[in-house]
């Protein structure tokens, strides 16, 4: 009965209230809800008088797909406690959406259960935890790169901006009724990852140094709905594997001995609960924006951008054309001494959607000595990614010749202080079309700042992760204005103020003076628009969507072609390494997929180009060529691309052989439906780089100097890697940050029990240097023959 899900925060209001009415008529009423995972739906065999409804009979409640999540949600009494046992959760990692995999816990408190425990299992690298302990998590941190309540739902009834952190004092009090039972109950922090691979080993080491002592991939979007509702939570981990993740079978290993002692820690608990004193926030007060949970991803056409140029140019004068535009996150209007302004949807084709564009003002104004643009956001997380693309391309089309970014932050006693660089732990990919001429952002300050997903402020174990890295500076602003500025090569900078999140003022007299400070430059931004090339000397082929159509041409290729070794080069490095092999036969896709398909005469197939990728919707169509190389058959893969370095230690022009590698805030491949057939859903990557694929020696051969490092990468958010980021990546241990390859690391060994893993050989040219801002050509020919027999003398291997 998953009726067609909501997809604004009012129907998502309703729905919840339509399934509690369900729930009501076919269960009695309840004050506890659990919700178990993996392994632990037995939790029914506790309950008396037990009563079950199935997820499929509830309206709107999606149907978990992964197996020992039963699909039931139970009723029945513990001493006398009258509770609601959910038999499995809804995970981001099925391709479920935020509001759909916080549904139970909202749906809990709309059926009037004051308090929530989850369950989890989890890693750790601990020293004092062990395989089998229970764990109360305390506070957490959001590696998913999204927010739970980016529905924002709770804005219904509460403030749209909360710090939500577990309850300190009931959390003392869970851990003295754990000693009184006489059952060990540590406490810890718990980082958040999307999955669904387990993590590699470097992942470990870096969630430790975030000061993260457990890991997993669930309980924070539970745990955060359930607090924004004012429910007292009860977040309970189940330590399944210590400083190495275990294959799946091996982690349930851990469950099994906990499962006696969880269950006499429940049934404490539950009988010395204290009456809840507090109220459950449901009563819809406060006035909302019906904004899209699945937004369109339509980037504005060069013809829609071009009209709202010639019409905004109408507003213009001539002689006063403004070539600096600042663009400002709060609802404070500076002191102009005399301005113009149209709301951002009377501007032609704006796409709007965002809950900055529902009021942002695009004003033409004089301020200090200048004329500028001024982008109001009345909203303290701005403008998304299409939105963004949309104004740097209509800023550009009117001459700016720079950008300024004026961003709220947690931290107190900043007014317009200048900002170095940053680092977005949220998802924000370029646009779908290609960077060009890419910049970084002009630093003017020694402030490093670290931005988190909104609505809702950052944990206090976040907070400590930013100062650990080094920023300083807490928002929960969007960069995509950033960017897209970095992506379009428009030069930019930003500097901050403290608000409450609430008020959001500053001081306008030092916005006159950084105004004044910023040079006018006469240089004349390109305004370009992607191209769609179709390649002449390829055979054009419609793109493989689908299961069926990745298995079609996979047939097609291996009676036709019979590759025995796949590469997978970016698009420079391709061209060069292209010229030393004879191609029998080359494909290029009508539309999505970038990436173009060559086959050698001795039987390689090289993919070349990167992926363009939105998000996770087109992670299935973006690595279609690399899911095709499995289907195929193939083997062994050797992945080549451009890394840059974040250590003094390995210099440009270095080859450097990946060993490892760890993702901050960024998308997974295998999210969403797991198909069986191709492999596991879980799968177990730790030993990925073990292949002995040689390619060290040959190097040395031709004079060129190599090293092995430890990867960080991240979701591709700017042309270039910032100095923020590079900082990050030298501070958890990594020597290169990288860009695609890691998932197609990933898609290597998505593979089924029983079939062998696939070779994998991942080298990264270093290319760019973040700290000292430099960049140096592409491989020169004596890196190229290198690459060319390394490839030939595995391929050797394989025939």
């Amino acid at each position: 009965m998953a009726s067609s899900f909501p997809s604004t925060p009012s129907q998502l209001y309703n729905a919840l209230h339509i399934s509690a009415q369900h729930i009501r008529k076919c269960l009695p009423k309840a004050e506890v809800s659990i919700i178990v995972g993996s392994s632990f739906a037995y939790f029914s065999n506790i309950l008396e008088d037990c009563v079950m409804l199935d997820y499929c009979d509830i309206p709107f409640l999606q149907i978990t797909t992964v197996a020992e999540h039963t699909g039931i949600l139970f009723h029945g009494k513990i001493n006398g406690c009258p509770i609601y046992c959910w038999g499995g959760r809804l995970h981001a990692m099925e391709g479920f959406s935020n509001d759909q995999i916080t549904y139970i816990a909202h749906l809990s408190a709309f059926l009037g259960c004051h308090t929530l425990i989850t369950t989890n299992s989890s890693g750790t690298t601990n020293p004092d935890v062990n395989i089998g302990d229970i764990m109360l998590i305390t506070d957490f941190i959001n590696n998913s790169g999204t927010n739970p309540l980016d529905t924002r739902l709770h804005w219904t009834f509460t403030d749209l901006h909360r710090n939500l952190n577990i309850n300190k004092e009931f959390s003392r009090w869970v851990l003295e009724m754990a000693k009184k039972a006489e059952i060990k109950c540590v406490e810890g922090v718990y980082c958040w990852v999307k999955g669904p691979n387990f993590e590699m080993p470097f992942g470990i080491e870096c969630f430790s140094k975030l000061g993260a002592d457990i890991f997993g991939m669930s309980a924070v979007p539970e745990i955060i709905a359930g607090l924004v509702h004012g429910m007292r939570v009860i977040p309970i981990a189940i330590i399944t594997n210590k400083n190495e993740v275990l294959p799946e079978d091996s982690a349930m290993d851990g469950i099994s001995m906990a499962l006696g002692e969880i269950r006499d820690f429940f049934k404490f608990i539950i009988k010395e609960l204290p009456k809840f004193e507090g109220n459950i926030n449901l009563e819809w007060i406060n006035d909302i924006e019906p904004v899209l949970f699945r937004k369109p991803k339509e980037v504005a056409g060069k013809e829609h951008i071009l009209e709202s140029i010639k019409w905004v140019r109408g507003l213009i004068d001539e002689e006063n054309s403004p070539k600096i535009a600042v663009v400002i996150n709060g609802k404070h209007l500076p002191s102009f001494k005399s301005f113009k302004f149209v709301f951002y949807n009377e501007l032609p084709n704006f796409p709007q959607t965002s809950l900055a564009s529902r009021y942002g003002k695009f004003i033409i104004g004089e301020l200090g000595n200048k004329h500028i643009f001024c982008l109001l956001n009345c909203d303290f997380e701005g403008l998304e990614i299409y939105e963004s693309y949309f104004i740097v391309q209509l800023l550009i089309g009117l001459d700016v010749n720079f950008l300024h970014y004026i961003i709220p932050v947690v931290n107190e006693g900043h007014n317009l202080t200048g900002i170095k660089d940053y680092f977005c732990m949220k998802l924000q990919n370029a646009t779908v079309t290609p960077v060009i001429d890419a910049v970084n952002i002009t630093g003017i300050g020694d402030q490093l700042l670290l931005a988190f997903p909104g609505p809702t402020l950052p944990t206090e174990a976040e907070k400590n992760l930013a100062q650990l890295l080094g920023s300083s500076l807490v928002t929960i602003s969007n960069m995509s204005i950033l960017n897209e500025a970095s992506n379009r090569g428009l030069p930019h900078s930003a500097s901050c103020y403290s608000t409450d999140f609430s008020a959001g003022t500053f001081n306008s007299n030092n916005l006159s003076q950084l105004i004044d400070s910023i040079t006018d430059s006469s240089m004349q931004i390109p305004l370009k628009f992607p191209i769609a090339s179709l390649l002449t000397d390829t055979n054009l082929i419609e793109p493989p969507l689908t299961q069926n159509d990745i298995e079609t041409l996979a047939s097609d290729i291996k009676i036709g072609l019979y590759p025995h070794l796949t590469v997978i080069v970016t698009e420079e490095i391709g061209n060069l390494l292209l010229r030393h092999f004879k191609i029998r036969t080359s494909y290029s896709f009508r539309s999505t997929i970038t990436q173009t398909l060559h086959f050698t005469i001795d039987g390689i197939m090289i993919i070349k180009g990167s992926p363009l990728l939105k998000d996770q919707d087109n992670f299935f169509q973006s690595f279609s060529p690399v899911f095709l190389s499995n289907q195929i058959g193939i083997e062994s893969l050797i992945i080549i691309e451009e890394v840059s370095t974040c250590t003094p230690e390995i210099s440009l022009g270095t080859i450097v052989k990946i060993t490892d590698q760890c993702g901050l805030s960024c998308f997974n491949p295998l999210i969403g439906p797991n198909i069986a057939t191709w492999g596991e859903r879980f799968p177990y990557i730790s030993d990925a780089f073990d292949s002995k694929i040689q390619w060290k020696k040959v190097f040395e051969e031709h004079r060129i100097k190599t090293c092995e490092a430890k990867l960080l990468f991240t979701s591709k958010e700017r042309g270039m890697t910032g100095f923020s980021f590079a900082k990050i990546a030298r501070t958890l241990g990594a020597g290169v940050v990288g860009n695609s390859g890691p998932y197609s690391v990933i898609i290597s060994q998505h593979k089924l029990a029983h079939q062998p893993k696939r070779k994998l050989l991942y080298l990264g040219y270093v290319n760019h240097d973040p700290i000292e801002n430099i960049t140096i050509n592409a491989p020169p020919v004596e890196y190229q023959l290198a690459m060319k027999q390394i490839i030939l003398k595995e391929l050797k291997t394989l025939i």
